[in-house]
């Protein structure tokens, strides 16, 4: 296992003690090791425990500075998205990476935006600024129904995603989604911001090592 694995490996040790402490100074060592060295992203063998140790600083609310959160559902989203490629069939992933939609919206929708504002023009990009925070909001909420209709478990077995699904059906109603008017298109919808989202990152943080977010 490389450093920044071991590392995730005794967090995650620690909070399933109920090791609070313990388990945010390894996450803070984790966060740093990465910030000082972010090639070794490169390397790493088990995306889904950095995924999910990432997940947990977001949880733990190890920070309350807005780039510094985005940097780190930036990264938990990425590492995340690279373990469901390798193991589509996994519910947790899919959970883990809903959580990071949720819990890091406010900071991880400017990684939307950026995304969601490429390849715009002088004033298509001057237009979409004025509607910027609604259209990452929207993007979102399009990617989380993907991942809870790809694995309804999920809500099934918690009622807070199951919660978050008739919230977005409710609106899915209500035509928020347009052109995508049914459950099906707004689906496909999400999907697609998904992949555009996973190569950005993947682009911007493991191949040009920039996670300045």
């Amino acid at each position: 296992m490389t450093e920044i694995e071991i590392l995730a490996q005794e967090a995650i040790k620690n909070i399933e003690h109920r090791n609070t402490k313990d388990t945010n100074i390894l996450l803070v060592n984790l966060y740093r090791t990465v910030q000082d060295t972010p090639s070794c992203l490169q390397t790493v063998n088990d995306y889904a425990l950095l995924g999910k140790s990432f997940t947990l600083m977001l949880c733990n609310q190890l920070s309350n500075d807005i780039d510094t959160l985005q940097t780190i559902s930036s990264i938990a989203y990425l590492c995340l998205s690279k373990a469901i490629e390798q193991q589509p069939n996994n519910p947790n992933l899919y959970k883990d990476r809903l959580l990071v939609m949720n819990i890091g919206h406010n900071a991880f929708k400017y990684t939307i935006m950026s995304i969601l504002s490429q390849g715009m023009d002088g004033f298509s990009s001057l237009m979409f600024q004025s509607r910027a925070d609604i259209q990452s909001r929207d993007a979102i909420w399009q990617m989380e129904f993907s991942d809870m209709e790809k694995h309804t478990s999920i809500c099934s077995s918690f009622p807070f995603f199951e919660d978050r699904r008739k919230f977005i059906i409710d609106k899915i109603q209500r035509q928020f989604f347009l052109p995508a008017k049914t459950k099906n298109e707004v689906i496909a919808q999400g999907e697609e911001l998904h992949e555009k989202t996973y190569k950005y990152l993947t682009r911007r943080i493991l191949v040009e090592e920039d996670i300045d977010f």
